[in-house]
Order: structure tokens, then C-alpha cells, then sequence
């Protein structure tokens, strides 16, 4: 059975980005019954349409709760850990599938849409190559890293010194060395298609932009 690549769904939008990515499952929680994001549009009705949608793409809904008790002590806690930093494990996949690992799980319910396609493309394209028995692709390391985060870590993949989990420094994400400037919320199909850009981020004249698209992506001075 091949690894499955489960990503986060903040939103119905988040979920359509993820699948159209790559992932082959989203994972979402009812505000009610989610710790860390209770503000979220996953009412009944909304997990109803998420699932339906899932299904007609053959793909898999999982719906989550993480809820815990609300004390101080629990809060403080939580605290500590929201601070720590963010898991890279893209270069642990080859061995993780050939272990027969069944389901890798991306975190970020909390995250932009741009981050869920982002990162489903990353990680579907490792787990492909992996079961395809293709070399790693040490640049996926590189595309991650252009995501704002808060340090990376590889977590218990292997051993490390204790400061190498936590972010003491900031507690806040470092700004990335990309910027999500704009999507493409439509397009003529004529040879000489002209675009329609809801802007995210300034851009102009001179700037290396990256198309970046289910099927892939293209870089390209503006």
C-alpha cells in the first residue's frame, strides 16, 4: 500500500488546495471539539461538503478532536510547546516509506492556503519518488525553507541537544525568503490569455516570479 500524504483543512479552501496539490487526505475538527483552532468553518455543515467532496476525488476526510481540559496549568503548558519549533521530516521520507510507514501527516490547520498547497506539493513529490525508488530530491529541503517558520527541527527522527526543539529566541515565524504575492482567480483559454490576479504582496517590473501550479511550476522574470 502506498504511503498516504494526510494534510491540514483550516477551510474548505485549504482542503481544495491540498488535494488539488497532491494530498491524498485532509484531516479537520468542528470548532467545538478543536483545542487550538477554535475558530474555524468546520460546522456540521461544512465537515458535510468537505466530505462529500473528498469522496467524489476518492480521497479520505478525517475529522479530528484535541480537546483537553481549559486550566491554567494546560494553557501554560500549551504555551511552551506553540513555541517550539517546526518539524521538517521531508528528508526521513524515502526511509519512512520504505518501512511501510502508511500515513504521513502535515501540521497547520492554523496555515494559509498557499502554505497547504506548498507543502503538499513538497511532500507528494518525495513520497512519489521514494516509492518509485528515486534518489531524494535534496531541494524540497530548499522549498520548505522558503516557507515562513519558526526554525526547523527533525524532531525525534534523530537525536539532539535540547535547545535544538525549542524557539527561545522568537516567538513568532521567521519572515520567509519567499512571498505569496498573488493568485490567479481566473483565466481566458485563448493563445493570448490574459490573467486575473487577486494581489497578496507587491510585485513589479524586474521581480523572478514562480508559477506555481498542480502540474508544476515555472519561474520567470516579470
Amino acid at each position: 500500500m502506498k504511503t498516504e500524504l494526510l494534510s491540514p483543512a483550516g477551510s474548505l479552501r485549504n482542503m481544495r488546495y491540498a488535494f488539488a496539490y497532491g494530498a491524498d487526505a485532509v484531516y479537520a475538527g468542528p470548532p467545538r471539539y478543536s483545542l487550538r483552532v477554535r475558530n474555524n468553518e468546520f460546522d456540521l455543515a461544512h465537515l458535510a461538503t468537505g466530505i462529500e467532496e473528498a469522496h467524489a476525488r476518492s480521497r479520505q476526510f478525517y475529522v479530528v478532536s484535541n480537546i483537553a481540559p481549559h486550566n491554567s496549568k494546560v494553557r501554560t503548558f500549551l504555551t511552551y510547546i506553540m513555541n517550539s519549533r517546526d518539524l521538517r521530516a521531508v528528508q526521513h521520507v524515502p526511509r519512512l516509506v520504505s518501512m511501510g510507514v502508511h500515513s504521513l501527516k502535515i501540521e497547520g490547520r492554523t496555515k494559509s492556503h498557499y502554505y497547504v498547497a506548498r507543502t503538499a506539493q513538497v511532500y507528494r513529490q518525495a513520497i512519489d519518488d521514494a516509492c518509485a525508488g528515486r534518489d531524494f530530491d535534496k531541494s524540497l529541503m530548499d522549498e520548505l525553507e522558503n516557507l515562513a517558520n519558526r526554525g526547523y527541527t527533525e524532531g525525534f527522527y534523530r537525536r539532539h541537544v535540547h535547545d535544538e526543539y525549542q524557539n527561545y529566541q522568537r516567538g513568532h515565524s521567521i519572515p520567509s525568503r519567499q512571498q505569496f504575492v498573488g493568485e490567479i482567480v481566473d483565466a481566458d483559454d485563448a493563445d493570448d490569455a490574459m490573467m486575473t490576479v487577486e494581489v497578496k504582496n507587491r510585485f513589479e517590473l524586474g521581480d523572478t516570479l514562480e508559477l506555481m501550479t498542480p502540474t508544476g511550476n515555472t519561474r520567470f522574470q516579470l
